[in-house]
């Protein structure tokens, strides 16, 4: 399997990017595959990852949801919200029917990471490894052939899950020491996205208030078109007689993979190339589009989002998924500054 090096992946102490353990496609089917195994939420996911690797990987907040949110898109899962924030994902007949065509290939990829866990033993400390390796000689002169008396196998058993508990629990005193400053590249994963310039033509378009006026845009050049982040922004190319065409930056409203739509929404101002032609736009007009350029993926690890925005920004405001929002609009006068929008 190869592991590419991920510059966008937290950094070792040494200044080295650390390599992925599973590409993309891997990764996700294994997600797949473990909440086939029972429901799960993304913590846990989290968890039981870093023990199925023993140790060697633990995938980040910022890695491990836009894989669900891809999942839950393509169908393959469905996520429902628990104790009125977490979200607990549960596969579905599409992601079971996926999952039995994968099984093969997915244990060939990921087999050796999973089962031997030697990055662990490479990373361990030396005192760590020499205990490992005794237990496990203990475990094959003892129990290897399968002839050991049933209390004997209880009994090793409990003496496993009682160290097992004790390392926890020294895990987490140790936890409880200083405060260390959030590393924010756990919190925000920045991915790259290959640009294609794409000929679109307007599907509908309407006024959403006499300063916004939001376009649905259509067409084959939205193959392969990704926006992860909610601040995403793709190039708009305007037509104006010139040699060049003008060119402007805008946030999508929305992207409808199952539709094959892209929307956005242009603020009228009185005059420009943008506000031009969005005034004219009709059914079969043609616009291009280039991007987005990258994404900046917020993990969902925060209860709530604030943001602060002038009044025309408010239409086409587009939040980060599964996170409630409060949004404070910007005016003239004090008073109305203060005044609170409805949280979306």
């Amino acid at each position: 399997m190869t592991q590419d090096t991920d510059k966008s992946q937290p950094r070792r102490r040494n200044g080295r990017p650390r390599r992925r353990a599973f590409d993309n496609g891997t990764l996700r089917l294994l997600i797949l595959q473990m909440i086939a195994e029972q429901p799960r939420h993304g913590y846990e996911i989290m968890t039981e990852l870093e023990a199925r690797t023993a140790g060697a990987y633990r995938p980040s907040p910022g890695v491990l949801y836009p894989n669900l949110s891809a999942l839950e898109e393509d169908g393959l899962i469905a996520s429902e919200a628990m104790d009125g924030r977490r979200k607990l994902c549960r596969i579905t007949p599409l992601g079971q029917e996926r999952l039995k065509h994968e099984t093969a290939a997915l244990e060939t990829r990921t087999g050796p990471l999973l089962h031997g866990g030697h990055r662990f033993r490479h990373g361990a400390p030396p005192d760590i490894v020499e205990a490992m390796d005794r237990l496990k000689a203990a475990l094959r002169r003892n129990f290897l052939d399968g002839d050991a008396a049933p209390e004997a196998v209880r009994a090793a058993a409990a003496a496993i899950r009682a160290a097992a508990d004790r390392v926890e629990q020294l895990g987490a005193a140790a936890a409880d020491g200083p405060a260390k400053d959030t590393d924010m590249t756990e919190i925000i994963t920045r991915h790259r996205h290959e640009i294609h310039r794409r000929d679109l033509t307007v599907r509908a378009a309407s006024d959403v208030t006499p300063q916004m006026r939001r376009i649905v845009l259509e067409g084959g050049g939205l193959e392969n078109f990704s926006s992860l982040g909610f601040d995403d922004h793709v190039k708009l190319f305007f037509e104006t007689g010139g040699g060049k065409p003008e060119m402007r930056d805008y946030t999508p409203r929305a992207y409808d993979n199952a539709d094959g739509t892209l929307t956005i929404d242009f603020a009228m101002h009185e005059a420009g190339p943008a506000t031009d032609w969005a005034r004219q736009a009709e059914p079969g007009s043609a616009l291009h589009v280039a991007g987005p350029r990258g994404s900046a993926v917020i993990a969902q690890v925060f209860d709530w989002h604030l943001l602060i925005v002038p009044c025309i920004l408010l239409p086409p405001l587009r939040p980060p998924p599964h996170a409630a929002v409060s949004a404070l609009r910007a005016a003239a006068s004090r008073a109305r500054a203060s005044s609170k929008v409805p949280t979306m």
